[in-house]
């Protein structure tokens, strides 16, 4: 698996897909090798990462975030290409666009068989080179073996422009099998409320991920300061980001600083902990652009996988798994007003929400368990590997 970012083993969405993948991949048998771009690889590369199941090797990035970028591809590929004689791979699977281009050429140079994981598709338009982005996505998707995605409705689009149906798949992303059946203790929920001052008769609504503009976070904040008298509703934001002084103030400004609580990335079992306390998931993602619609919160699968109703934006990423009036609720995205009631509609409703919440976590169990993605994924690697 070709991709990896340089801070490896951040938990970035990107990372944590490459890691569960090919922690489950081995666990299927499959012998994998993740590649590693680094400013200043390792002298003891190429080293097996247990936790992993994998041989990771470091290769050498001269760019800023130590991604594969053209001024490093040259020494990269011809790396790239001596590992292939050696190790003979059978399949290379790449992540995002540079990724795919230095699989491609080796694909051409070796022969081997390429699977191009894009993610969210056009990744580029959330950092402001959309045109170079969907051209080099394009390009790589019509000249690889298969080109994966992560929803439904998004494979229907690339079909639609082009591609041929049989070598795009649907792999979306998942949830750790022990993080949706390994409940919390009730005195590490009665803990953490004690020490956020959350009484047992508060509700309380929980927002994941990196603190973004896309996020939408402000809308949620101004939704709780309209709704904390009549509810008595408290907001937990996890997470970290750009954006965070600027909630906090807004925060301020509202005289919700009492009621708006951010915690800061935590560990996976503090996440459950958090999740186990909460009401209500929340994804507030804006509309920026047709292309940022498409990206797919990992949070849902995460709320889902605690069984928790989600409310969020009817965008094209979400509303391939929000299933509205089902398992959650989707409201128009940057409008306060809609985010304002549909909070208010599920914190109103706990049985309503309780069985909004059950058929999330069903629907994880059925087909969001990176076991059983791994599982679809290996039958694709068969299908393509070259004899």
């Amino acid at each position: 698996m070709l991709g990896l970012f340089d801070d490896f083993p951040a938990s970035t969405g990107v990372n944590t897909r490459i890691v569960q993948l090919a922690k489950h991949m081995g666990n299927l048998g499959i012998e994998v090798h993740l590649l590693v771009p680094r400013r200043k690889p390792q002298e003891n590369s190429p080293y097996y990462m247990k936790e992993y199941n994998a041989v990771l090797h470091e290769i050498k990035a001269f760019f800023p975030g130590g991604r594969i970028y053209p001024a490093s591809l040259k020494d990269q590929l011809m790396g790239f290409l001596r590992l292939q004689r050696h190790e003979k791979f059978d399949v290379v699977h790449t992540h995002l666009y540079w990724a795919g281009i230095l699989g491609l050429a080796l694909r051409y140079m070796s022969g081997v068989s390429v699977v191009f994981d894009p993610q969210d598709w056009f990744f580029s338009y959330a950092y402001g080179i959309s045109f170079v982005g969907d051209n080099l996505e394009a390009f790589c998707a019509g000249h690889s073996d298969v080109t994966l995605v992560l929803g439904e409705r998004l494979r229907q689009l690339l079909i639609l422009r082009g591609l041929d149906a049989k070598k795009v798949h649907v792999i979306p992303n998942g949830v750790e099998e022990d993080f949706i059946k390994t409940p919390a203790r009730f005195d590490e929920i009665a803990s953490l409320r004690e020490k956020l001052g959350i009484d047992e008769t508060t509700r309380i609504v929980i927002h994941i991920g990196s603190i973004l503009y896309l996020q939408g976070i402000d809308l949620v904040i101004r939704a709780i300061a309209k709704l904390k008298k009549s509810l008595g509703v408290r907001l937990i934001i996890v997470g970290d980001g750009p954006e965070r002084p600027r909630l906090q103030d807004l925060s301020h400004k509202l005289r919700t600083s009492n009621d708006v609580i951010f915690t800061g990335w935590v560990s996976r079992d503090m996440l459950r902990v958090l999740l186990d306390m909460a009401d209500i998931g929340v994804v507030a993602k804006r509309h920026l652009n047709p292309y940022t619609d498409w990206m797919y919160p990992l949070k849902i699968l995460d709320y889902f996988a605690r069984g928790k109703a989600v409310l969020a934006t009817n965008l094209s990423g979400t509303a391939d798994v929000v299933r509205d009036g089902v398992n959650g609720i989707l409201v128009a995205p940057d409008d306060e007003e809609a985010m304002c009631k549909g909070l208010a509609m599920l914190l109103s409703d706990q049985s309503a929400c309780a069985k909004m919440g059950e058929k999330g976590k069903k629907l994880v169990m059925n087909k969001y368990r990176w076991k059983k993605i791994a599982t679809d994924l290996k039958a694709i690697y068969e299908s393509i590997r070259k004899k």
